[in-house]
């Protein structure tokens, strides 16, 4: 979605409201809606975006665990369980990252709570008219439980 597609009063509001925190909306497609209607929740594996993402709750519940520092995305994370995390080389805008010990990508069956915890990276739940800002650059693994609503924008510093 881009901004041109949102309701004009809900857009001058919204951009008031980034511009009294600093903020302005960023990229072509600032705004992305998502939704899991799905009966199970969705996992989103470990990543970096490398521009700020404000994710917002409209409906539902989203759990975002955070890495505690910006890696250097040159050189392996290594995390507060002596964990090291490598980026994934692949085409689309964000970084994948994962342990490299590991075969293959962190899933909803994995106990992801005890993995994230021991590793230093902060849980935020996240319910109805809550909202999260994701530095850019930052680590961050992301769950959807079913029949959530949300929003994502993506905004830069004025």
């Amino acid at each position: 979605m881009n901004a041109k597609e949102v309701d004009p009063k809900l857009m001058t509001c919204l951009k008031t409201s980034l511009r009294m925190n600093g903020l302005c909306l960023d990229g072509p497609k600032p705004i992305h809606i998502y939704k899991n209607g799905e009966s199970k929740s969705k996992y989103t594996d470990v990543h970096a975006d490398p521009v700020m993402v404000i994710i917002v709750m409209l409906h539902g519940m989203k759990i975002v665990w955070v890495a505690g520092k910006e890696p250097n995305i040159d050189q392996p994370f290594i995390d507060l369980a002596g964990n090291k995390w490598v980026k994934i080389e692949n085409s689309s805008v964000t970084r994948q990252w994962s342990m490299s010990d590991r075969k293959g990508s962190l899933t909803n069956g994995d106990d992801l709570g005890t993995i994230f915890h021991a590793a230093g990276f902060r849980r935020c739940t996240l319910g109805p008219g809550d909202a999260l800002l994701v530095p850019a650059r930052f680590l961050h693994a992301v769950c959807t439980e079913a029949n959530s609503i949300g929003l994502s924008l993506t905004v830069k510093k004025e």
